[in-house]
């Protein structure tokens, strides 16, 4: 006896230490959705706080006083104060968060606290969605919704008894159990996510600048900065369209006109135009573009786009597409592309582009004139391209000429530089032979999705180029970097960037779906319900079963969650429901339990002797558990089960 007894003990689980570890899965994985944001100091704080709680946690002979934990946290305030600035409060806020939820383990815990830890993380988790709503924003949301259910059902049972101790099975049923909770709410919430009206204006947009992500695009270009540029490995934006040669995939952004010998800069913009009587001859591309935010205003097209479809944007006439406010949360728009070999342009566009500027070294200008001389600005082109491209200069993002004069540096000194230096020395140069020239800024290249039928552009495909203008030719695109664009699928791991291409995946369509779900898609949804949908060239009418519909849906939905409830919330235990079957039966016998009776003595009041004899055999097998609280197991209820069946008169 003493031995089962023992046995008993060591099948038994504290609930106290499985609470305290799903508050800890809980806390980790909320850490986890915004530790990308939080910076080396509050990583290091965080992981050493916890590690630290949970020390103290497994020795039990100390914990850390409420009045020091009282006072770091208000020193982890004082200090987050002290870092929000008017165009950032989101990042320290939850930089803070952290922090204070690192210092709330330290102490010991009662339900208080536990509540605390578990509305810290859900600040945290709503902290990662105002900086990034990606696909694996919904994966946390989910492991941290469904584990803090669980969580505050344990905590409840723990408030009741701290020293309470279950077995593994007891203990699975309320987990379960708790997971029910959630499992009701997932019908509603996607029905208030289809059916709430959805608005274009960010609430919480005052937050600042957090959400604006990191660019690797800049409205000029500095000549030697490469701090913000082709060092990024994120995601610009995504383009669905379909496949197309490489070599026409360059993603116009920016067109600069002036330079100052150091930098470009774009001072043509003061002419709204429509593209759409440009007349350009070429393939057309249709694309829908999925911007990530960057803190700019300009859209990215491929090449000449003559229609965008997106509220509030100006077309210009060197194919520059502006929205009037500043990117900071993802968008969507439509765009009509053209590819043409050439673009006309305008006759004033010969004289127009061909400012050098002051001070620019003679040596630059005789370089130009001694590769052009004799020759037709068509083949000066060419020659000035095959130059730089395929000359003695190579292509490096490494130690980059910065000086005050880095043109003439890289030409004659370097000779190495990245995309800015090839395309600012090739501009210079048409520009010293009497060739018009601008520089393009943007994207070139990017990979091919083709389970999502869409290309990834990255930051590190950032890139800048050249377009001169001849009258017999137009506009030319020419590009004298060599190797100019980053190659997903040549420069990362095969595994690694199948994996990524999966989760992109993913991501690419709960962007589409999810976060660019908007009133459009609303109305449209509506109006499909409202005009009714053609089956088999029946058109079933909503407008007319209207009413009738609505009444038949809420019947439904009102009795299957009727029955939900009946079933999750007023199941009685299995063994309740096994005497009840047993009266019942009984019952059918003409013998009624009265409420003062035992089972025993119930089953003594019986006069048939067989019906008594397998009446008192389920009744002792059912003491034999029930009295000497065992669990039962699904074997004794099927035994159980049986033996009824042995009582129950036959027909």
């Amino acid at each position: 006896m003493h031995i089962s007894a023992s046995l008993k003990g060591l099948n038994q689980i504290k609930i106290e230490y499985v609470l305290k570890a799903v508050t800890y899965i809980v806390a980790f994985l909320a850490y986890l959705s915004v530790c990308k944001y939080l910076g080396v100091l509050y990583n290091i704080l965080f992981l050493s706080l916890t590690a630290l709680s949970i020390y103290l946690e497994y020795n039990k002979s100390y914990f850390v006083p409420r009045w020091l934990v009282n006072l770091l946290s208000v020193a982890v305030i004082f200090l987050s104060f002290y870092r929000v600035y008017t165009e950032d409060l989101l990042e320290p806020t939850v930089a803070a968060l952290a922090a204070l939820a690192g210092i709330k383990f330290l102490e010991e815990k009662k339900f208080r606290d536990y509540m605390q830890i578990y509305m810290i993380c859900v600040f945290l988790l709503a902290g990662s969605a105002l900086l990034s709503i990606d696909f694996i924003f919904m994966v946390f949301f989910v492991l941290i919704f469904f584990l803090i259910s669980i969580a505050i059902v344990l905590l409840t049972y723990h408030t009741e008894s701290p020293s309470l101790q279950l077995d593994k099975e007891s203990l699975y049923k309320i987990i379960t159990s708790s997971l029910l909770i959630p499992l009701m709410s997932i019908p509603l919430t996607v029905l208030i996510f289809l059916i709430l009206p959805r608005t274009s204006f960010h609430f919480l947009g005052f937050l600042g600048k957090a959400s604006s992500g990191r660019a690797g695009f800049s409205d000029n270009v500095l000549l030697g900065d490469v701090s913000n540029i082709q060092l990024d490995s994120s995601i610009i934006f995504r383009a669905q369209m379909d496949r197309i040669s490489d070599n026409q995939l360059y993603w116009r952004g920016i067109v600069f006109d002036d330079f100052d010998g150091v930098s470009w800069k774009s001072k043509e913009l003061d002419q709204v135009f429509d593209l759409r009587n440009m007349h350009l001859r070429g393939k057309m591309v249709r694309q829908t573009i999925y911007l990530e935010p960057y803190g700019n205003k300009y859209l990215f097209t491929l090449d000449k786009p003559t229609i965008v479809s997106y509220r509030k944007v100006d077309l210009y006439k060197n194919f520059v597409v502006m929205a009037h406010d500043d990117i900071k949360s993802k968008l969507r728009y439509d765009v009509v592309s053209v590819l043409p070999e050439r673009h006309s342009g305008t006759v004033e566009d010969e004289w127009k582009y061909k400012k050098l500027p002051e001070g620019l070294s003679p040596d630059i200008t005789a370089l130009a004139q001694t590769i052009t001389t004799g020759m037709e600005k068509r083949a000066a082109m060419e020659a000035l391209v095959h130059y730089l491209r395929d000359g003695d200069y190579k292509y490096s993002l490494e130690k980059l000429p910065q000086t005050l004069t880095p043109l003439v540096d890289f030409l004659f000194k370097h000779k190495y530089g990245n995309c800015e230096y090839f395309a600012s020395a090739l501009a210079v140069m048409l520009r010293a032979a009497g060739i018009s020239a601008n520089v393009v800024g943007g994207y070139k290249g990017g990979l091919y999705n083709g389970a999502g039928g869409y290309y990834i552009v990255l930051q590190k495909n950032a890139h800048v180029w050249v377009e001169a203008y001849l009258r017999e030719t137009g506009w030319v695109r020419l590009d004298a970097t060599p190797g100019a664009s980053f190659d997903m699928a040549r420069d990362e791991n095969k595994m690694f960037l199948n994996a990524r291409l999966f989760f992109d995946t993913l991501n690419y369509y709960w962007n589409s779906l999810v976060i660019n779900y908007n009133l459009d898609k609303q109305l449209s949804l509506f109006q499909k319900l409202q005009y009714g949908i053609r089956l088999k060239g029946i058109k079933l009418s909503f407008r007319r079963w209207k009413p009738v519909v609505v009444v038949v849906i809420i019947v439904i939905i009102s009795v299957l969650l009727l029955r939900f409830y009946r079933v999750v919330f007023r199941r009685r235990p299995v063994e309740a429901r096994l005497i009840e079957r047993f009266s019942k039966i009984l019952k059918g016998y003409g013998y009624e339990r009265l409420s003062f009776q035992g089972l025993e003595e119930f089953v003594q009041t019986i006069r048939e002797e067989e019906l008594r004899r397998s009446a008192r055999a389920f009744v002792l097998e059912f003491e034999k558990l029930y009295y000497k609280d065992k669990v039962f197991t699904k074997d004794n209820i099927r035994q159980l089960k049986a033996q009824l069946l042995s009582v129950r008169r036959e027909p």
